[in-house]
């Protein structure tokens, strides 16, 4: 009985999530062990023997690959169509594939002739511009505390407060 109760207390909480999961995709393995998928609760498979550079996924329920565009990435959507990762498709020039998180709000800062100035970035695309600062991480502390104080939530891949309103109608990588 006390065998039971301990292999109870070791079962993999995301166990029941197998069932909502679809059909499984070849995805790469660079990037693959970001936390973010974890808490979308991405099931990552073993490595291809055929091509080490990618392994299998089953995507979380609803979730899909975008329709590929002209562009080397290709999105992972939500159910509601909101960006969630994106995948580079190996090329000539870069020929290991990468896979990343997609956040929806983004701090960031870019220099000026004065400084460097704050910016909150919304689907990649600023949405905030601010003051202006002395150096990079200045601007950059700067945008953090704005997004903490307006979006709290903002840093949580999965967070309510990432994936509410509509999703952009546009190529998030054009």
């Amino acid at each position: 009985m006390q065998n039971e109760a301990n292999m109870a207390h070791f079962t993999r909480p995301n166990a029941s999530a197998k069932e909502e999961c679809i059909s499984e995709w070849c995805l790469p393995v660079k990037g693959s062990e970001h936390a973010a998928f974890a808490e979308m609760r991405f099931l990552w498979r073993n490595q291809l023997e055929a091509d080490p550079r990618y392994r299998k996924v089953r995507l979380p329920s609803g979730f899909s690959l975008a329709e590929p565009t002209e562009s080397d990435w290709v999105e992972i959507r939500d159910p509601n169509g909101y960006p969630r990762a994106a995948a580079r498709k190996p090329t000539d020039s870069n020929p290991s594939p990468i896979i990343v998180p997609i956040r929806r709000y983004d701090p960031s800062s870019e220099s000026t002739s004065k400084g460097w100035k704050m910016i909150v970035k919304e689907w990649n695309r600023p949405v905030l511009r601010g003051s202006i600062f002395a150096n990079e991480n200045l601007a950059h502390a700067a945008a953090i505390k704005w997004l903490n104080e307006n979006k709290p939530g903002w840093e949580g891949y999965a967070s309510r407060v990432n994936f509410r309103g509509r999703p952009p109608g546009w190529n998030f990588f054009e």
